[in-house]
């Protein structure tokens, strides 16, 4: 591994002082400015539109043979009913479950003389509107069969199961991702120069490899972007509060996307060649996957169809690291590093081979 060309390399990025600074200073300019346009938005904004309800009925209760035409009710109000079952009654952390897998946005738990619904503090309007709905149907029942429901208790719980953030933490971690993909920019002073200079043509004699030569940028392009970001992430907590929450999901994360994006970014110039034009490139994906992913308008509240958003790797970058930040979990984590290390892989082997070509037609 030639260390000396690895230092030099270093060194060339590090002149570029208004792109280190940049790559600093721009994720807290934006993340002050998201973060205060949007802050009501975040504590008051309420979803509309259809949602899925779950239900257990416990057994011998009666309500087996009305579902049928609740279900024809709740499909022309919008409300997709989905039966679960359960070995006996269901624990309260068996509800929360389905609430942070996203399953269901409402519960209702059907016993035979009470029924309780479970609601989530953060979904209001879809609570309050599947309420309504039952509290109609309960009318609905009384009438057809006079007597049968006058004894029911009915019961109604709050489950704060999927913390919605603030706007300083939403916007404080997904623009710190955003900005990590456009690191390209530090990248310039480095091929500027060996363009300039006909360092590959140089280096053609000498016995230093296509891998070696490869990896001497690969490695300080990769290594800088880390420094850079962890340390934007670093000020952002420290001026702006942004919490992260599980700090060591939340780092392997946010190294297997700078490992991705360093790579990805690397392959587009060897595929182009030119460093303004791969700029432009790279800046105008990252901005559709940011689109798509959440780093503008959220993925919380987006009109974005869930296959669209499922393309961009900001995606999974985003609501994993916001999910981390909120609960100290996340279900799409699996997902997230599996999709970077798929990245990471095609883009690494796509790179050493278009670099090795482009060095013999040199």
């Amino acid at each position: 591994m030639p260390w000396a060309f690895i230092k030099n390399n270093f060194k060339l990025m590090f002149r570029n002082k208004w792109s280190l600074l940049l790559m600093l200073a721009g994720p807290i300019l934006v993340i002050a400015t998201l973060s205060s346009a949007f802050g009501e938005m975040m504590k008051s904004y309420t979803p509309a539109g259809t949602f899925t309800a779950g239900y257990s009925i416990e057994e011998g209760s009666g309500w087996e043979d009305a579902m049928t035409g609740i279900g024809e009710a709740a499909d022309n109000n919008g409300i997709e009913l989905r039966e679960f079952s359960f070995s006996g009654t269901p624990s309260s952390k068996e509800i929360k479950d389905i609430f942070q897998n996203k399953k269901a946005a409402v519960f209702v738990e059907l016993g035979k003389h009470s029924y309780h619904i479970y609601k989530q503090k953060d979904l209001e309007a879809q609570g309050g509107k599947f309420e309504y709905f039952f509290y109609q149907v309960i009318q609905s029942l009384s009438q057809k069969t006079p007597g049968s429901l006058d004894e029911t208790n009915i019961k109604t719980v709050f489950v704060d199961a999927v913390p919605r953030p603030d706007s300083t933490d939403y916007y404080g971690i997904v623009q710190i991702v955003y900005f990590s993909w456009c690191g390209i920019i530090i990248l310039s002073p480095l091929f500027t120069s060996e363009k300039k200079n006909r360092i590959v043509q140089r280096l053609n004699v000498s016995p230093v490899s296509g891998f070696s030569l490869y990896m001497g940028k690969v490695l300080p392009c990769i290594a800088l972007t880390m420094l850079l970001t962890f340390f934007g992430a670093a000020l952002c907590t420290i001026f702006l509060g942004v919490s992260w929450g599980n700090l060591p999901g939340t780092l392997l994360v946010m190294a297997f996307s700078i490992i991705a994006s360093s790579l990805f970014s690397i392959l587009i110039y060897y595929l182009l060649g030119n460093m303004a034009i791969t700029i432009g490139v790279i800046f105008t994906l990252v901005w559709i996957a940011g689109y798509l992913g959440g780093s503008f308008e959220t993925y919380i509240f987006t009109s974005v169809p869930d296959r669209l958003k499922e393309l961009s790797p900001l995606y999974y970058i985003n609501r994993t690291l916001v999910e981390y930040s909120t609960m100290g979990s996340s279900s799409f984590a699996s997902r997230c590093l599996l999709y970077l290390a798929a990245i990471s892989i095609v883009t690494f082997a796509g790179g050493l081979l278009l670099a090795g070509r482009r060095r013999k037609n040199l």
